[in-house]
């Protein structure tokens, strides 16, 4: 992820069991075709972002990467 600020990097580190939890929430939603393509993938990105940032107090995610997918 890249955040807007230092202080945004530091409250996303002590808060990663809610972005994890975000993460899992999300992803247990979507079924395997939601996520095959870029459109997928950007749109899951997005949803990520938009759920992190709601609870983020100092600054802001500005980018969700995908690093790697596995689809069963």
């Amino acid at each position: 992820m890249r955040v807007s600020n230092k202080d945004a990097k530091e409250e996303l580190e002590k808060r990663s069991f809610q972005v994890k939890n975000a993460v899992i929430y999300t992803v247990s939603g979507m079924e395997p075709d939601d996520v095959q393509d870029q459109e997928g993938i950007s749109n899951l990105e997005n949803m990520l972002k938009n759920k992190i940032n709601g609870f983020l107090e100092s600054g802001n995610v500005v980018h969700v990467y995908t690093t790697e997918k596995i689809v069963q």
